[in-house]
């Protein structure tokens, strides 16, 4: 009969000289074992949803340090646009003189001025993945009764930051805002052949 069971990935893909004391845990126990560390912090939910959603705004928020706003932005470079057409229109009226670097000058701010934008559009799309992040923990933790009865995978992993195998009998549940719980894993019982 096969059973859904858990193993270093290390371990499969490259075998005991990279992961030498990895144990094969069944999914089950290990699941109750984690819910068990969740409830276990779960007493406590209101701190811990503060405490999480702190966290993870330290952690995952960038500094911008911007001085421009994305429409500052685009309206200068609506402006080196508008320049630079005015420069061409000078230029072909005057074929004798050399506009070479005033070009370059212009060219040079419209790349410096596109680059800061790309980033700020970076900035502001990492932010809102941290707020649907932030509103995901915060949802996580409001449609939570007092105890987690059922392995509910989007919740465990709001609320979670990684699970550490200790043995075959221990865990580590490391929860987003650096808490941990060490938790034991029960043992199945084997079934003896007749």
């Amino acid at each position: 009969m096969k059973r859904p069971v858990w193993r270093c990935v290390s371990r499969l893909d490259y075998g005991k000289k990279f992961c030498t004391h990895s144990p094969t845990l069944d999914e089950e126990p290990l699941q109750q074992a984690i819910l068990a560390a969740v409830n276990a912090v779960m007493l406590d939910r209101d701190t811990l949803a503060r405490q999480l959603a702190a966290a993870m705004e330290r952690e995952l928020t960038p500094i911008p340090g911007e001085s421009m706003s994305l429409a500052d932005i685009d309206r200068a470079l609506e402006e080196l646009s508008g320049q630079f057409n005015r420069l061409l229109a000078e230029a072909s009226a005057n074929p004798s003189e050399d506009y070479t670097e005033r070009f370059r000058e212009l060219s040079e701010s419209t790349a410096r001025l596109k680059e800061q934008k790309a980033q700020l559009e970076g900035v502001y799309q990492e932010q809102s993945q941290i707020q649907k992040r932030l509103r995901a923990v915060s949802a996580a933790m409001e449609r939570m009764t007092a105890a987690l009865t059922e392995w509910d995978e989007e919740v465990i992993h709001q609320l979670l930051e990684k699970v550490t195998v200790l043995s075959r009998e221990k865990i580590r549940v490391t929860f987003r805002d650096g808490r941990e719980i060490e938790q034991y894993v029960a043992q199945p019982k084997r079934r003896k052949l007749a």
